[in-house]
This record gives structure tokens, C-alpha cells and sequence, in this order.
């Protein structure tokens, strides 16, 4: 993640072949943001860790948010659309895991998920330059 921020910058516009260029690391950054929490979560699951604050569900809707969080942060920070998009996609893929289970975490699931979108969708339409 390091590396990903550091050859990124702050730029209030950007070229579409920058954003082209930098795709697939974009999204492979999401994709091991995405990754990270999920793990998280699972070794959790293994050591037994019993919820402190919130019950399972609740850990679930707040791991959610912070993945929202991050996924909004970089997009709209650093115009790497790549990165919201894959982020909502692991969003989404908790979404289905859980559509027959427990119904606040998909409400919650699909609120991340739209939020990540509307924000890259709000870029593709008015922060990417179409020519140099």
C-alpha cells in the first residue's frame, strides 16, 4: 500500500491514459486492501476472538464501513478508480455470501458498494481529462 501511495499523488484531474496505465495496479491494490480485511477477519474467526464491543454481525457492518472508507479515500483522493471499483466488488461478494443470513449486513453491504461506485462513476464523468 505504501509503494501504491507513494507513486500516486493528490491531482484534482487526470489524463484517461493515466487512468488506463495505472488500472491494473489500481486494482490490484484493491483487490489486496479487500483481501486484508477479509483475512483479518478469518484469522479472528480461527483464534476464537470473542466480539467485544459489537456482536458478529456488528463486526461485520463496521469492517464494511472501514472498507467503504478506504475504498472512497483512495479513489477520489488519488483518481484511482481501479482500486474503488475492486473494493466494491469484494463488498458486493459479502453482500451475496450473506443474502439468505443476515439482512442488515447486505443493506449495509450494498450502501458501501453504491457510495464506491457513485464516487468513481462521479469521477470517470468529471475528473478525467479526455485528451492530454
Amino acid at each position: 500500500m505504501k509503494i501504491f501511495l507513494k507513486n500516486k499523488k493528490f491531482q484534482t484531474k487526470i489524463s484517461l491514459r493515466n487512468v488506463i496505465a495505472s488500472s491494473p495496479f489500481d486494482l490490484y491494490a484493491g483487490w489486496i486492501s479487500v483481501a486484508l480485511i477479509a483475512n483479518t477477519a478469518v484469522w479472528l474467526t480461527k483464534i476464537n476472538w470473542e466480539p467485544i464491543l459489537f456482536s458478529e454481525a456488528g463486526w461485520t457492518i463496521f469492517l464494511l464501513s472501514i472498507a467503504g472508507i478506504i475504498g472512497i479515500f483512495i479513489s477520489w483522493n488519488y483518481n484511482a478508480i481501479a482500486f474503488g471499483i475492486s473494493i466494491a466488488w469484494g463488498v458486493t461478494a459479502v453482500a451475496v455470501n450473506n443474502f439468505n443470513q443476515n439482512f442488515n449486513i447486505v443493506i449495509t453491504a450494498v450502501i458501501v458498494s453504491v457510495a464506491i461506485l457513485s464516487v468513481c462513476f462521479y469521477q470517470l464523468m468529471h475528473k478525467i481529462l479526455p485528451t492530454d
